[in-house]
């Protein structure tokens, strides 16, 4: 029997055939610069493999599929335990999605309502008198008719038991505002006046359009304010074919409800959305569950008052719930449960969430802990956790506690083997064992650097990590500007937890707002200052609106987040930042190609023209059988190249289109070093510090920072901004020290043309590197929302503030 997990000879990723021994029952970080092979060690090769061997166990039809579709590029592993894994880029789409369903505590909370609410009785409802009953009696103690027991699941709006039939549980109802298909109703449709749908003058649509309006006396040159109410009828919601009408349409608005229904692309889906809008739903008031459910109360709490207390709250609540029946004895097992979550999430520092909080509107820090609460909570050992940078979003002072909840997720029962991807200097140092990659990013990268204690890393001569653990100075150097008097103000900001908040904020330099998890951050940027701005974005929620103050100082507002930058699986780092096109029409110019009469469309694997004709360019097959959970593994028709074999065929240097797609961008930037298109683009993002990410990797796959990262490069690549007013969140999650200092430099770059930068930002070397900081605070939730300081790093750092307090150990640890 092992002492620990071994590993020989792991190729996944840029890993160069390492072996890799981990002890049991430890906490283990395993670190590098960005892009030295971290996520490959740890997600692809130990998480991987630990899938893999729990999907084994299964019946031989189901795993056959499933085995090969995970087996990672590993030689062979002893002593692998099953492994959980809690990653950055476990994005939940349903919109129903809540604080309370991903950690498991509502389970607990709908178990209550059902065994120990207080139900009304119908009966005496229709007599004018609300009596309610626990289900436990049987009957009405008024009337004596039954009292029917409830599902847990009547609660949820995520349960087709429970869920709201009119609205889905989504508590809203979606619907095509006509205003906004034809907004100026004086225009005619040869004018343009249908924004969606309309056609263009001499097309067949617009033939077909002349023809249906011809039924009604009308043509396409008639203003949309004179057609008659008919013939408006006919375009919005369709007509059928009859002895009076010969044309025959099925109408824009069902258009657009039946394209949102069913397409797949996120471009299309954005398209049709801007037509759309959302009011309550009549049936269930936005409740998104049924009547008879919302009306009963535990401890004479609805279950929408107690998804609405903030966990602090609730969990006081449940402390104190007792009924003096047999329903303490009931309730025991499910309210021990929600107070042991909740208290977990408590010591996480989330105590100011509430369970209906979406998990859409989550920071990574925030999902992250409250995975882990969940995790915790089932006391589970003898197990492998794979955890994905835990301490993005954490303030430095919340990370003591988050090593304490980490080291009780180890030391459950016989014990769990706790491995941290992580750049944080006090988690790295906290834990029992490191493990460094490097000793550069990608095809530099893949080889360990390091492993042992934190005691041995720091006397390490060429560890980039123990280099900064034994600094006793900030690793980013940086000229500081200057702050001056023009400054862009905030009025009255309101939004969430924010106390009526005003602040001036200096422009033209680099301005870092922070504070403790929930402070209000966010509050005061996306949701007060980035409501001013053109675009938005997931983490822009419509909020009570404040005022701004010399707003004609700054031009565009540029909002740069954490959120992904595709939901479309097709997606990949080339074709987002627009690399790909060039690439593809090199390849159509060749002489190969025009000999077999190959253009630009034969080289995208978007398209049934040039992509593989089993996998339809995906590069993986999904087999039809629902046992195999959409598992996906290698098409054996392109071998995952994407591509057909007349495509493949074409050589541009020496490497075909899909070979170009493996490779990483610093690669790239070698191979196209003569093509100054490409070659600008993807400089661009070597400096910035993407130069690893792999021009073919789904955007699926790549993290918060990097996605903020590359969505700030592409806004680089479309040209020049002066006078701009960019706002990026959390810009060094996934940055190892060493590299803030590459992505410090592109912020100056931008302030150096002109610019102003924003950053909602946690990391120390930053926030000391910045211009200006905005603290607030001081607390969570309803005891945060103020601003607590505000001023230069220097002034910052004499503060009693919990900023100040950390800076002040910063510098001199």
């Amino acid at each position: 029997m092992t002492a620990g997990i071994e590993l020989y000879g792991c190729h996944e990723g840029n890993l160069k055939g390492i072996d890799v021994k981990l002890p049991y029952n430890k906490l283990i970080a395993i670190t590098g610069v960005s892009g030295s092979g971290k996520s490959s060690l740890a997600f692809k090769t130990i998480f991987a493999e630990g899938r893999r061997r729990i999907i084994e166990s299964l019946d031989p039809r189901e795993s056959y599929f499933l085995s090969r579709a995970f087996a990672p590029k590993v030689d062979m592993v002893l002593g692998l335990p099953p492994a959980i894994a809690i990653r950055q880029t476990q994005h939940i789409r349903s919109p129903k999605s809540t604080l309370g369903s991903i950690s498991h505590i509502n389970s607990f909370i709908f178990l209550l309502f059902a065994t120990c609410g207080d139900i009304p009785c119908n009966s005496c409802a229709q007599q004018g008198q609300k009596i309610y009953n626990p289900p436990h009696t049987g009957k009405c103690k008024r009337c004596g008719h039954a009292v029917s027991w409830m599902q847990p699941g009547a609660f949820s709006n995520q349960s087709p038991v429970g869920m709201c039939q009119e609205c889905g549980g989504m508590g809203v109802i979606q619907d095509v505002d006509e205003t906004l298909v034809y907004p100026d109703q004086n225009l005619s449709i040869a004018q343009g006046g249908l924004a969606y749908g309309g056609p263009k003058s001499g097309s067949m649509k617009g033939q077909f359009f002349k023809n249906l309006l011809a039924q009604f006396g009308y043509s396409l040159d008639t203003p949309i304010k004179d057609l008659s109410q008919e013939a408006k009828v006919a375009l919005l919601f369709g007509v059928k074919r009859s002895r009076k009408y010969k044309v025959e349409f099925p109408g824009i608005i069902p258009i657009i409800m039946k394209g949102l229904k069913e397409t797949k692309s996120e471009l299309v889906r954005s398209e049709l959305e801007r037509f759309v809008v959302e009011t309550t739903c009549p049936l269930c008031n936005g409740l998104g569950i049924g009547p008879l459910a919302a009306s009963v109360l535990l401890d004479g709490s609805t279950i929408m008052n107690v998804q609405s207390m903030d966990l602090r709250s609730l969990v006081d609540k449940l402390q104190h719930m007792k009924f003096g029946d047999v329903r303490d004895e009931i309730a025991a097992m499910p309210l021990n449960k929600a107070i042991d979550t909740g208290k977990i999430m408590l010591d996480m520092g989330i105590g100011y969430l509430t369970l209906s909080r979406k998990t859409a509107s989550l920071s990574g820090g925030e999902m992250h802990r409250a995975r882990m609460a969940a995790q915790l909570a089932t006391q589970i050992s003898g197990v492998v956790y794979v955890l994905d940078e835990p301490s993005t979003g954490l303030h430095a002072e919340e990370i003591g506690p988050l090593v304490t909840i980490m080291r009780r997720l180890r030391d459950i029962g016989s014990g769990n083997t706790v491995i941290i991807v992580e750049h944080d200097e006090e988690i790295i140092g906290s834990s029992d064992h490191i493990i460094e990659l490097g000793p550069g990013p990608a095809r530099n990268g893949g080889q360990i650097v390091f492993e042992g204690s934190p005691s041995e890393i720091v006397m390490h001569p060429e560890s980039a990590t123990g280099a900064v653990l034994i600094s006793t100075s900030c690793a980013v150097k940086r000229k500081r500007c200057e702050v001056s008097d023009k400054r862009l103000g905030i009025r009255n900001a309101r939004s969430n937890n924010l106390k009526d908040v005003s602040v001036d904020i200096p422009l033209n330099v680099l301005v870092s707002v922070t504070g403790i998890s929930g402070s209000g951050k966010s509050s005061l940027v996306f949701d007060s200052l980035c409501t001013h701005a053109d675009s938005k974005t997931s983490r822009t929620r419509e909020t009570q609106q404040c005022s701004l103050v010399h707003r004609d100082l700054v031009g565009d507002i540029v909002l740069s987040d954490q959120s992904p930058i595709s939901r479309s699986t097709r997606s990949v780092v080339a074709t987002y930042s627009q690399i790909f096109s060039p690439i593809r029409d090199l390849y159509a110019r060749t002489e190969k190609a025009k000999k077999l009469r190959l253009d630009t469309g034969h080289f995208s694997f978007n398209t049934l023209r040039g992509s593989c004709q089993m996998c339809k360019g995906y590069g993986t097959i999904t087999p039809e059988n629902p046992m195999l959970g959409g598992a996906e593994f290698v098409c054996p028709e392109c071998g995952g190249k994407r591509f057909s074999e007349e495509v493949l065929s074409v050589i541009y240097g020496d490497r075909s289109i899909a070979d170009v797609l493996d490779m990483d961008v610093t690669e790239a930037l070698r191979f196209f070093s003569d093509k100054p298109a490409i070659e600008r683009r993807l400089q661009l993002l070597v400096s910035i510090g993407l130069g690893y990410l792999v021009l073919g990797q789904s955007s699926l796959d790549i993290s918060g920072g990097e996605a903020q990262r590359l969505k700030l490069a592409v806004d680089l690549m479309e040209g020049k901004r002066s006078n701009a007013l960019y706002v990026l969140d959390e810009p060094t999650a996934g940055l190892h020290a060493r590299d803030i200092q590459v992505l410090v430099e592109v912020l100056d770059r931008l302030l150096k043309t002109g610019n102003s930068v924003i950053v909602v930002e946690h990391n120390l070397h930053l926030i000391w590197a910045s211009d200006y900081i905005i603290e607030m605070g001081p607390g969570a939730g309803d005891d945060g929302g103020r601003i607590v300081a505000e001023g230069t790093p220097q002034e910052i750092a004499a503060c009693d503030t919990a900023t100040g307090h950390a800076l002040q150990r910063f510098l001199t640890h």
